[in-house]
C-alpha cells in the first residue's frame, strides 16, 4: 500500500479516524477537545479471579472497560477472558477498598510497547495527573495474568515502595475490590487514538531511558531534504519481511535514498533521523510505529508503507500487484 498522509503514521495500524477514547455505548469525541479527567476509568464493585485479564461484576459478567480490546467495534480481546463467572465462586472473594488495575504491560515488543504499553501507562507516569498516588496507601497494585513477565521493568519505571505490583496469575482467591481505578487507555488499535498519546509515548520513552539518554525534541526542525528507507532486510528470515528487499536497496540508493536498519540503531538515533528525513518509507512495522513520537509535529511530511491485506504473511513478495506498484513509486522517486 502507498500510504501519504498529512498525518504521518502508520494508520493501516489504526483505521479509524484519530480520536479520544470513547466510552462504553458513546460516539466518537472530536480530535482536540480536551476532555476533564478523561486519564482514569472507575468501577466498582467488582472482583478479580486468579490469572484474568480483567474484572468481572459481583453477577459474574464481564466488565469490557477492564480488559484489552481492539478492532473497529473493541470486540477482539487478544488475551481470553470469561464473559461470564459462576457467581458462586466469587463467594470466597477476599475485600480489598481500593485496586489499581492494568489491564496490558510489554516491554518485548516494540509496536506493541509503543502503541499499547504507552497507552495504558501513560497516564500513571503523567505528573499532572498523579492519580496513583490519590489512589491512596492501602490501594492494591496488580497487573493482568498477560502482564505477569513484565512486573520487574515496571517497578523499575512505576516505583511504589513499601509496595510492590503483583499480577492476577499469583492470586490463591479472587479479589472483591470496592473501587477499582484504572487508565483510559489513549490509543486502542484498529480503533483510535487520543491526542495525548504521542506525549505519553514520550514520557516512557524518557522513562525508560534515563536522563543519560536524553531524546530529541518533538517538534521537529525544517526536514533536512533527505530520503529515509526503513529496511528490514537483516533482521531473521522468520520476521515479515520483503523478499529481494535488499535488490530495493540498492535502486533506492542510486536514487539518493538512505537506508537505515533500526534494529542496529540506538532509540535515540532512530527517532533523531525520522526527524530529520523529508520522505520516510519502509515496510509496515514497529519502526514506522515510532512516528508516533511526533504527534503532529511532523504532519505534512510523506510517509510510504508497504503493506497488503493478509497481515499473517511474514513474505511479502515485490512480485505482489500492490507492493510492485508502491515499489516502482519509490524507485521513481
Amino acid at each position: 500500500m502507498l500510504f501519504r498522509s498529512g498525518i504521518p503514521l502508520p494508520l493501516s495500524l489504526l483505521p479509524v479516524a484519530l480520536a479520544d477514547p470513547p466510552g462504553d455505548g458513546a460516539g466518537g469525541i472530536c480530535l482536540g477537545v480536551p476532555q476533564p479527567g478523561g486519564h482514569r476509568q472507575e468501577h466498582g464493585p467488582a472482583v478479580l479471579v486468579p490469572g484474568a485479564e480483567g474484572l468481572v461484576d459481583l453477577e459474574g459478567r464481564r466488565l469490557d472497560a477492564t480488559c484489552l480490546r481492539r478492532g473497529a467495534n473493541l470486540d477482539r480481546f487478544p488475551y481470553p477472558q470469561p464473559e461470564w463467572i459462576d457467581p458462586a465462586l466469587l463467594a470466597a472473594a477476599e475485600p480489598v477498598s481500593t485496586l489499581v488495575f492494568l489491564p496490558y504491560v510489554r516491554f518485548n515488543h516494540f509496536g506493541h510497547f509503543l502503541t499499547e504499553t504507552a497507552a495504558w501507562l501513560g497516564p500513571l507516569l503523567d505528573p499532572e495527573a498523579d492519580w496513583l498516588q490519590a489512589a491512596g496507601a492501602d490501594a492494591e497494585l496488580m497487573v493482568s495474568a498477560q502482564a505477569a513477565p513484565a512486573l520487574e521493568e515496571l517497578e523499575h519505571l512505576l516505583p511504589v515502595a513499601p509496595r510492590r505490583w503483583t499480577s492476577s496469575a499469583s492470586l490463591q482467591t479472587p479479589l472483591r475490590a470496592e473501587r477499582v481505578l484504572l487508565p483510559v487507555p489513549s490509543l486502542r488499535l484498529g480503533h483510535s487514538m487520543a491526542i495525548s498519546h504521542p506525549h505519553y509515548l514520550r514520557l516512557l520513552l524518557e522513562r525508560r531511558l534515563g536522563p543519560t539518554q536524553p531524546l530529541p525534541a518533538a517538534w521537529a526542525p525544517r526536514p533536512n531534504g533527505s530520503r529515509l528507507y526503513l529496511s528490514r532486510s537483516r533482521l531473521d528470515p522468520s520476521f515479515r519481511h520483503l523478499v529481494q528487499e535488499e535488490a530495493l536497496e540498492d535502486h533506492l540508493r542510486r536514487r539518493g535514498w538512505r537506508i537505515a536498519w533500526p534494529e542496529t540503531q540506538p532509540l535515540v538515533e532512530q527517532v533523531q533521523q525520522l526527524r530529520d528525513a523529508s520522505v520516510i518509507a519502509g515496510l509496515r512495522s514497529s519502526a514506522l510505529h515510532l512516528l508516533l513520537y511526533f504527534g503532529q509535529a511532523i504532519a505534512g511530511r510523506p510517509v510510504i508503507s508497504l503493506c497488503i491485506a493478509d497481515r499473517k504473511s511474514t513474505r511479502l513478495n515485490s512480485s505482489h500487484t500492490v507492493i510492485s506498484y508502491a515499489v516502482f513509486c519509490l524507485k521513481k522517486n
